[in-house]
């Protein structure tokens, strides 16, 4: 051997995808930089991945690089090629019309021949190659090994002589993926396109030469879910998509393990098909329509009977500019084809690049909603709120609140006026933190444990239990607003998070509590804190014993006046001041954490915690803290609150 391959660049040009692969990434924690094979490191083709978009790439020169190293130093130049397999099927620019995807064949073609010189180093830079024969335009979206046989020759000689065997994933894509998928920020970007899920992608939209076709095969593949996983709708807050796309336990539900749950509602399903669509190059947004509407009968994601709902929205993946003109694709519901979507039977229909039109006109709107005459708002539904492109990560930079109009139409609903004030003596108990004790639930584990921070919403930690088997999971969302009051205003808008306005109160449980018809989730604010509870398994379990198991654990007041751990501080304030508390609170890591105060309250203000008098004279704060084994330690701070001076 005279030679030997050192590395290969695809993407050797970050800033372009015209005459090179695109930048891409693994998931969410793995890169992919430069160069994507390297001898001794690459064991097979599945660490060696590159992808091109067909629109991009049309009509251009696509350029391989590679870097060499001569094992004969009197070798100073060597012509240099990379050939397909001898045994191609396709070695020819040839597609059999029955495959498709192709059954094998080099969608990159072979590297033409070009000769490479040494000069005074044994090692040469990276050097370009021309792609010959590329079948990427004919292919459509795919995944496929690319397979080269490198081969060098000494002129004049004209037999080539084998020297190494590459092999490569190649991922075809209509063009450059779109928002929320990015090209920005190469190699760090956690929004450059997933591999992960290009796997899936150009699977379930394997052959698509069209944006059409593509989404519509990736709205069919979601539906079939409910088969594939026995996944199964409930109209409760989403489950994967709020407040962005968590790809990563969407993926890990995927791949046989607990995801987020075995469950999704609309938004998740807009948000899936949406994401694998746009990252081949299709432009659908996730948008609403609503407020508050009746359905005809229909069938969401992995339910047995058609039944007619009522919505608070519902959301689908969307054309720009997602109005009554645009095209859409829902996988969360089959809806009737028939000419009279009110009776049965019902053929199905699973909707996909269909227009949302108008109630007259046999489309979308007309095969999901009863007609205007019928609903109690008549204009409803419609195209609603801003149309959006989650982004992908446990942690977004933004979220989302309840659009207004559906809000105040939701407020009347639930009588909110009736409960969303605080009195004084409501505001004497604050929790500031809530560790969920081991023996919440017995025997059932605590599998995944998620924090979420984002701009608009409270900080949220996100907990899955399962029991004897994953079939039964409960999922437990807590939200830590800052005082009473905001508890009350955020758990209205989990309220609005709901598909549908058909939560009852519950009485017994916490401040105030809602559950859902169907038992599949009760959502209640206690304190400071919202928590909302639900199924997230096959199998159901009894909510409302869970809701009261957390009621319980944050509810009792024990007296513990003569816990021998106890410790005494003493604070003198004028009223109207403000003590902070942020460093007691700092103690207690992983712990539950309670204060209680007879004359004043305790609520945060951004990082800070603090205590704010009511009125003079002394009041006795007391701090309680429970770690998940269940011991206790307590805190008593006596408050001299003395007149204001000024």
């Amino acid at each position: 051997m005279l030679v030997v391959l050192n590395a290969i660049k695809f993407n050797h040009d970050p800033t372009s995808a015209t005459c090179d692969a695109l930048n891409i990434r693994k998931n969410a924690t793995e890169d992919i930089s430069t160069p994507e094979w390297r001898r001794g490191i690459t064991q097979s083709a599945n660490q060696s991945l590159a992808a091109y978009a067909i629109e991009d790439t049309l009509n251009k020169t696509i350029i391989v690089q590679a870097a060499f190293r001569r094992i004969d130093p009197s070798i100073n130049s060597i012509e240099i090629q990379a050939e397909r397999p001898p045994d191609d099927p396709n070695a020819a620019s040839v597609i059999d019309p029955d495959s498709t995807p192709p059954r094998s064949g080099n969608v990159l073609g072979r590297l033409t021949a070009r000769s490479v010189s040494f000069g005074q180093s044994d090692e040469t830079e990276y050097l370009s190659f021309v792609v010959a024969d590329p079948r990427i335009h004919e292919v459509g979206v795919s995944r496929t090994i690319t397979e080269w046989h490198w081969q060098y020759r000494i002129p004049p000689s004209k037999s080539w002589v084998d020297f190494q065997v590459t092999q490569h994933v190649i991922y075809v894509v209509m063009r450059t993926p779109r928002p929320p998928w990015t090209q920005d920020g190469w190699p760090s970007n956690t929004q450059l396109p997933w591999t992960d899920i290009l796997d899936r992608a150009t699977s379930w939209a394997g052959g698509s030469t069209s944006s059409d076709d593509a989404a519509s095969k990736i709205t069919f593949k979601v539906r079939a879910l409910e088969n594939d996983l026995t996944l199964s709708y409930e109209p409760t807050p989403a489950w994967y998509s709020h407040p962005n796309f968590d790809a990563s336990s969407f993926l890990d539900l995927l791949n046989g393990g607990l995801g987020n749950g075995h469950k999704l509602n609309c938004s998740d399903c807009a948000t899936i098909v949406s994401t694998f669509a746009n990252i081949l190059g299709c432009d659908l947004s996730q948008a609403q329509m609503g407020w508050t509407f009746l359905t005809h009968p229909v069938l969401p994601v992995g339910r047995q009977a058609w039944r007619p709902f009522e919505y608070n929205y519902h959301e689908v993946a969307w054309k720009d500019p997602c109005d009554v003109n645009s095209k859409l694709f829902d996988a969360c519901l089959k809806l009737d084809r028939d000419r009279s979507p009110a009776t049965e039977p019902h053929p199905s229909l699973q909707p996909a690049n269909i227009a949302f039109g108008q109630p007259h006109q046999r489309l979308y709107r007309f095969r999901l909603a009863v007609p205007p005459e019928d609903q109690s708002h008549s204009e409803f539904p419609m195209p609603k709120g801003r149309p959006q492109r989650r982004r992908i990560a446990p942690n977004p930079e933004g979220s989302e609140l309840a659009h207004p109009e559906l809000l105040a139409l939701l407020k009347e609903h639930y009588r909110y006026s009736e409960w969303e004030n605080v009195n004084k003596i409501q505001e004497r108990r604050f929790i500031q933190k809530f560790a969920f004790p081991t023996a919440l639930f017995p025997d059932w584990h605590v599998r995944k444990t998620n924090e979420v921070i984002t701009d608009l919403w409270p900080p949220i930690t996100q907990t899955l239990w399962s029991g004897l088997s994953h079939s039964q999971q409960l999922r437990v969302d807590m939200f830590r607003c800052d005082n009473h009051a905001a508890a009350r205003f955020f758990l209205m808008q989990v309220l609005a998070q709901f598909e549908r306005p058909t939560l009852t109160k519950l009485n017994g449980i916490a401040d105030i509590a809602f559950v859902e018809p169907e038992r599949n989730a009760v959502v209640f604010a206690l304190s400071n804190l919202v928590m909302l509870v639900r199924n997230a398994g096959r199998v159901l379990i009894d909510l409302i014993d869970c809701a009261l198991n957390i009621h319980r654990s944050l509810a009792s007041d024990t007296d513990l006046t003569n816990h021998a751990d106890a410790e005494e501080l003493s604070f003198a304030v004028d009223r109207g001041d403000r003590i902070d508390l942020t460093d007691v609170s700092d103690r207690a890591l992983n712990q539950t954490l309670q204060f209680f105060t007879e004359f004043g309250r305790v609520f945060r203000d951004q990082d800070k915690l603090l205590y704010e008098p009511y009125e003079s004279g002394r009041d006795v704060l007391r701090v309680i803290g429970v770690d998940q084994n269940g011991q206790v330690w307590t805190k008593w701070i006596f408050i001299d609150v003395l007149s204001s001076t000024s």
